[in-house]
């Protein structure tokens, strides 16, 4: 892959959508690291200015308890993205470890692991992010445990799949006939092959994390008070919205969407970049 043809994908339609996303999590990425120096407020500080519509004062109004939307969107992008990433990091080595050792053993060992994982996945991500949740209780650290219980069985199919198919290819029965052994194959032959893929459910599985992050402290599960959190938000703008207060729930609900856009978008386009038929 040269410079030339990465051009050529950036002129596409899914390649736009790639340099969307770069930029939306560049943005993002700078916000959240950069946020205790910009937001205008204290995010958690309680001030009288309760239920104030946007202006210029409070660009995004303020909440409930006259604290300022703008800053806790701000820095809730920390806590929100954060938890995310934590969780789909915490997934991957385990994942695409055990993906890639049932792919390639196959048998018993791939039969007793597909029934596992199968198992897992047949669960409603959110019922099951939610049943870890309760088990550990709320919390920063626990949220991005049971975000990551989530992502494993996708690691694990995603990356068994691939094993399957490129197990078979010449060049993997070469390494074999010339005696190397099955850990230097599977690291130095399969895994290789492997990583545009991973590298694209990463993306995605982030994107879902914020919504799973958000569901949960949606429910008073995920990140507790005052923490600000997207989902804590949004929870707290259900109750006004019938009111007429739409700002304390519009905007949160933005910013989830935007990041999920975001990773969605950068992961599509990488694994175009990087897939083995385009190489």
């Amino acid at each position: 892959m040269n410079i030339e043809e990465i051009r050529k994908i950036l002129r596409t339609n899914e390649g736009k959508l790639m340099f969307a996303g770069l930029v939306i999590l560049v943005t993002l990425s700078v916000i959240a690291i950069f946020a205790p120096y910009i937001i205008p407020y204290d995010p958690s500080k309680t001030t009288p200015d309760i239920l104030q519509p946007p202006s210029l004062k409070h660009l995004f109004g303020t909440d409930n308890l006259g604290r300022d939307l703008l800053s806790r969107i701000i820095y809730g992008s920390r806590i929100s993205i954060s938890t995310a990433l934590l969780g789909a990091l915490v997934s991957l080595p385990l994942g695409v470890l055990l993906g890639e050792i049932s792919g390639y053993l196959g048998g018993k060992i791939d039969k007793a692991l597909s029934m596992i994982m199968d198992s897992i996945y047949a669960f409603p991500s959110l019922i099951l992010a939610i049943s870890v949740a309760t088990i550990l209780g709320a919390g920063i650290l626990n949220t991005a445990l049971a975000v990551s219980t989530v992502f494993v069985p996708t690691y694990f199919r995603v990356t068994r799949g691939h094993v399957l198919s490129i197990k078979s290819k010449e060049f993997v029965e070469a390494a074999r006939l010339m005696g190397a052994s099955k850990v230097s194959i599977l690291l130095k032959d399969i895994f290789p092959n492997t990583i545009a893929s991973i590298f694209a459910i990463f993306s995605v599985n982030t994107a879902w994390g914020i919504l799973i992050e958000a569901g949960l402290s949606f429910l008073g599960l995920g990140i507790p008070p005052p923490h600000p959190s997207w989902g804590t938000d949004i929870r707290i703008g259900r109750l006004y919205y019938l009111s007429g207060y739409w700002w304390i729930i519009t905007f949160p609900g933005l910013a989830i969407l935007l990041a999920s856009l975001g990773f969605t978008f950068f992961g599509q386009g990488i694994q175009r970049i990087l897939s083995p038929e385009r190489r």
